[in-house]
């Protein structure tokens, strides 16, 4: 699309607001009725108003309509700098030679800077003016230095570009000389390469006015989703470690010190303001742009698209710096609450604050009160996520009392909000808020604060449940959890026993040797599934032949980390296993921890024990045989818990067998006296 055609068909752009099809061959969409066409009718002129008003005074300033171009036009390449004719081509009017529009084309390999323009824009006659279209390829780069000084130059617009001289000019104060003619800056797409400590040595009081200000003869600025890309010197051996470089001191310093320049930025022609579409910005963008500025003129100022978290409060006043100001567009940003102050008297125009597509759920009494004190002003909160809850009671309340703009005394323009309609929850999405009452909003609300209550209480009951069940059985959980998956929970005893020969010396009456010999010996001794591994003590095969059976039955027991008494009625009736339990009653109290592991394979009532017995029973737990844990029980009271698992399995068959070499300490098949038989 040519140049003019583009320009022409901004205005269709804004021509196409009306129903009607356009001279550029535009058909305008039909707006559905649910939108007050009066107050639709009304944002449609002033906006149209508002965007024709500065391209009138550009024409009483230069005498000259560069959009109305009549088609007798001459293109060449001749009349421009001698470097940019591979990538420029120029327009000329027939009768009118003191206007030149120029348009260039950057490829990646061009190399294009304003320097040029400038040494060529000497030669043209006083009265002659230019505009300069850039558009650049990807990867293509300029050299435009701010503040784009040059001679003639009326009308810039810039394409897709990467600058890379922004900061080029700040050093040659003799640029400041030419004059400044440029009225229209328009940049799109604009990456913005600067040096880092180019921007850090920039000191916002010891520069002049025109290069801190926007160009101060501007009857429009526009600069569209400029990007700044940071570059960093690191191979310079005088380059600074970014530790020390306080990024963030210096920039919010350099915003501080626009309140105290000695200087105004006076725009005494801007129009159009527009910084919109910039990706992070915050309210500082707002507030280093306007906050040392006078826009007397003013009629449109766009920061939309720009991420804003907060209504800046800087423009909290809405006549306080833009005495004529039309729109104020803050759309798309995030933007949730909102609340401004009457400054009806520093003008008597009517604008309009576009909060469109932005975040406010909730209109609440600071919103309620800037609709209606605050004269001068329509704002508009269209297609926002208003979430229809108690907090928007008051607002549908205040819709409920009054039938229309006119009964609450509100600007005509303000009928959309009777049409307004709900997000959020999804149960009344689509629906208008002034269909419910303040009562059917909380009782809505509390009913999504009972599910919630009820969520939370359910989880609090599940938690001290899981509370009540560790606590219950938090010895089962232990046991399991160091049996099964071989981890240790805290605040659990260690064990220091590396100088014990045995594991446990295990304890039975010889009518109960086949349960201890097949069931108990091979699932502790020779590879259980769980992997656990112990050595025992058993007295038919471990005690030393000769030796008298006392020294044995203490020597067996002082050798032993544990001692299993194998509890039944047959024990009970046998000296030799009261005596090795007393002797392991005793090593327990020697050595002050649990010793004694008792297992009983049938039950035996209470007083069928002696007194040692009973308190026995009632300081340790015992190990039924019918326990469903009866393995991971015996397992972890025998585990050595500050070592690893043992491996040394005996087997069975070795058991039964009988080996009768002397060099081992086994003894199954040996002959022991006879008295101790009957144990």
């Amino acid at each position: 699309m040519s140049p003019r055609h583009h320009t022409e068909c901004r205005f269709c752009s804004l021509l196409r607001l009306f129903p009607k099809t356009t001279d550029c061959g535009y058909t305008e969409r039909r707006v559905k009725p649910t939108m007050n066409m009066l107050s639709q009718s009304y944002f449609r002129f002033w906006t149209i108003v508002t965007a024709i008003l500065p391209l009138i005074d550009v024409i009483a300033v230069t005498n000259f309509f560069p959009l109305d171009i009549p088609p007798s036009l001459k293109f060449g390449n001749t009349n421009m700098p001698g470097e940019w004719k591979s990538m420029c081509k120029t327009r000329s009017h027939k009768t009118n030679i003191s206007y030149i529009s120029m348009h260039c084309h950057v490829h990646e390999r061009d190399v294009w800077d304003l320097n040029q323009f400038r040494n060529w824009s000497v030669k043209l006659d006083n009265d002659t003016l230019v505009s300069l279209d850039i558009f650049c390829e990807a990867g293509a780069r300029i050299c435009l230095p701010w503040p784009y000084r040059a001679g003639h130059l009326h009308t810039l617009r810039v394409n897709r570009c990467t600058n890379t001289c922004y900061y080029s000019d700040f050093s040659r104060p003799e640029v400041l000389d030419i004059p400044d003619s440029l009225r229209i800056f328009e940049g799109y797409d604009v990456t913005e390469e600067r040096k880092l400590l180019d921007m850090l040595s920039i000191d916002i009081k010891s520069l002049p006015a025109p290069m801190v200000c926007v160009p101060l003869h501007l009857d429009v600025f526009i600069y569209r989703n400029r990007r700044l890309k940071i570059l960093f010197d690191e191979d310079r051996e005088d380059y600074p470690d970014l530790e020390d470089l306080n990024i963030t001191d210096t920039i919010t310093k350099n915003i501080h010190d626009m309140d105290d320049l000695d200087y105004i930025c006076n725009y005494e022609n801007m129009r159009v303001f527009d910084k919109s579409q910039r990706i992070q910005a915050s309210s500082t963008l707002i507030y280093s742009s306007v906050v040392n500025a006078r826009f007397p003129e003013l009629r449109v100022l766009n920061f939309s698209d720009t991420e804003l978290q907060v209504f800046p409060p800087i423009l909290s006043v809405w006549r306080r710096r833009f005495d004529k100001l039309q729109i104020l567009d803050l759309s798309h940003n995030n933007i949730s609450r909102f609340e401004l102050r009457d400054a009806s008297l520093l003008s008597q125009d009517v604008g309009m604050i576009d909060l469109r597509f932005n975040d406010i759920h909730t209109i609440g009494e600071n919103e309620i009160e800037s609709f209606s004190k605050v004269d001068g002003v329509v704002i508009n909160v269209r297609d926002n996520p208003f979430r229809c809850d108690c907090a928007m009671g008051n607002f549908s309340t205040y819709l409920q009392k009054f039938g229309g703009p006119a009964d609450a005394g509100l600007n005509k323009d303000y009928a959309y909000l009777w049409d307004l309609e709900c997000d959020a929850p999804k149960r009344f999405r689509g629906r208008m808020i002034i269909e419910f009452t303040q009562k059917m909003l909380c009782s809505s609300d509390m009913t999504a604060y009972i599910s919630q209550i009820s969520a939370i209480c359910v989880i609090v009951i599940m938690f001290l449940i899981f509370v009540l069940v560790c606590v219950r059985y938090r010895k089962e959980i232990q046991i399991l959890t160091f049996t099964r998956c071989n981890i240790l929970l805290p605040c659990q005893s260690f064990e220091n026993s590396s100088d014990k020969k045995y594991d446990a010396f295990v304890a039975y009456s010889h009518m109960d040797s086949e349960w201890v010999v097949k069931t108990l010996l091979p699932r502790l001794e020779s590879g259980a599934p769980d992997g656990n591994n112990f050595r025992l003590c058993l007295h038919q095969r471990d005690f030393a032949v000769g030796a008298a059976i006392a020294d044995n039955i203490v020597q067996s027991v002082e050798a032993s980390r544990h001692t299993i008494l194998v509890l039944s009625r047959k024990f009970l009736e046998s000296e030799w296993c009261l005596m090795e339990f007393r002797t392991a009653f005793h090593q327990s109290l020697i050595e002050k921890k649990k010793h004694l592991i008792l297992v009983l394979l049938e039950d035996i009532p209470v007083n069928e024990l002696d007194a040692d017995f009973r308190r026995c029973m009632q300081t340790w737990t015992y190990i039924h045989i019918s326990d469903k844990l009866f393995w991971d029980r015996i397992v972890y009271s025998l585990m050595d818990k500050s070592k690893p698992k043992k491996e040394q399995p005996i087997a069975e068959d070795e058991l039964l067998a009988g080996n009768k070499d002397e060099n081992t300490d086994k003894c199954v098949g040996k002959r022991l006296p006879e008295q101790y038989d009957l144990c």
